[in-house]
């Protein structure tokens, strides 16, 4: 383990600790993400075991907000952006959101939990890692995962990482991948028939052998899809040999899609997760809370896939443009599958266009970002602000809403990528 990855707290760490040790009131405000909401989590227990009461908002523009003034924002009163730079909050975690190779907002989080003193959770720091796109282990989470192992907290065990331990559930609603079988329960029972299992086989029960099989044939129908492009193959490999964990999820990777959905489409309800962590066994979890998360999922991942399936696609020079009518939640999980296992080029724009020509919202998702050209949220942000609207994102993924005609939306993004 280097020493730039020991559990230790970063000077980032010691500066944002101190401002939260000088308030008397503490507002966080993460984007919409998995990774600034676990970060969020982590630091509002820190604030809570040291007696500092708090507020968690979700918002994709903190900054927007701070401008305009919060309420009773006392001279004590301190403010903390999670998941994005601030030019106006007391301190922020932008964790990954800045630079292709930052850390997650939740492994800085981590840290600085530590420095308050407080013993974080090291499963919900993992989830939001991997929500944010890295691998447990890497960039910045090495000493954490180690943490976790110790505390018998979560096992590397093969099969497929699903929020659920119901294979035909997890299989058909994740949005980790695409698969013939993608927001279909029936035809994901057929795949788990022809592969020589029960329609409602248990993950968790099954043989090593089983699970061994299960992540291969998976692999096998993701990369040869109709439609699949080469990178299928690798992207599919981070789902594949999980960790099973004692957290609201049966897996890490699972927990991660979960906290992600839960993000864009009921960011109250993704707070309370992380707020909510001791697993399920313990004194604060939440079976209702878990299964309105699991609902949330399920609808998410019938909707995303049920778009994807509908598309209007056209090819431009380094980038894929994809039209569909679906809700703006959705379209970050639609640009990231088809960037992930659908388009030959190394940039997706998708749009909400519908029946009747109309939108206002709009993603993005790259496979190469810090790459030459302009980075993915300044293209967005860019754009939305020539149509009256407001763009946001990170080097690898950006959201828009704006007033105007979507194929000149569109056309005004691929004009500066």
């Amino acid at each position: 383990m280097s020493e730039t990855d020991a559990v230790d707290p970063s000077a980032d760490a010691k500066s944002v600790a101190a401002t939260v040790r000088e308030a008397s009131f503490l507002t966080l405000l993460p984007v919409r993400s998995g990774d600034a909401i676990a970060a969020a989590g982590l630091l509002a227990d820190a604030a809570r075991a040291t007696g500092i009461p708090f507020q968690v908002r979700s918002i994709d523009d903190p900054d927007g907000l701070l401008s305009a003034g919060l309420p009773n924002d006392g001279p004590d009163d301190r403010t903390l952006v999670v998941g994005c730079q601030s030019t106006i909050a007391d301190a922020s975690l932008a964790g990954i959101a800045t630079t292709a190779d930052g850390k997650p907002a939740s492994a800085a989080a981590y840290r600085t939990a530590l420095e308050l003193g407080g013993d974080p959770d090291p499963v919900l720091a993992l989830a939001g890692a991997v929500a944010a796109g890295t691998v447990p282990g890497d960039v910045g989470t090495a000493a954490i995962l180690d943490r976790a192992e110790e505390r018998d907290r979560l096992e590397r065990r093969p099969g497929v990482g699903l929020p659920v331990r119901e294979l035909a559930d997890g299989l058909a609603h994740s949005v980790r991948f695409l698969a013939p079988f993608s927001g279909d329960t029936d035809l994901a029972g057929d795949a788990l028939d022809r592969w020589g299992l029960a329609a409602d086989a248990d993950a968790t029960t099954l043989a090593t052998d089983r699970k061994e099989r299960v992540a291969s044939l998976l692999a096998i129908e993701v990369a040869t899809a109709d439609g699949a492009i080469p990178e299928a193959a690798t992207a599919i490999e981070a789902v594949l040999r999980p960790y099973a964990t004692d957290g609201p999820f049966a897996t890490l990777s699972g927990y991660a899609e979960v906290l992600d959905v839960l993000a864009s489409e009921r960011p109250g309800t993704a707070i309370a997760l992380a707020l909510d962590r001791q697993g399920p066994e313990g004194p604060n979890h939440s079976v209702e809370l878990r299964e309105s998360a699991l609902e949330t999922w399920r609808d998410h991942a019938r909707r995303t896939h049920r778009a994807i399936d509908s598309a209007t696609t056209g090819r431009y020079d380094g980038s894929l443009l994809a039209r569909v009518d679906a809700d703006p939640e959705v379209l970050s999980t639609i640009a990231r599958l088809l960037c992930d296992y659908r388009s030959p080029e190394p940039v997706v724009v998708v749009i909400q266009q519908g029946t009747d020509g109309s939108g206002g919202a709009a993603a993005g998702a790259t496979r190469d970002p810090g790459t030459s050209g302009t980075a993915l949220e300044e293209a967005f942000s860019e754009a939305a602000a020539e149509f009256d609207g407001t763009g946001s994102g990170t080097t690898a993924s950006a959201t828009a809403r704006f007033d105007g005609d979507p194929t000149e939306f569109a056309a005004a993004v691929r004009g500066r990528l």
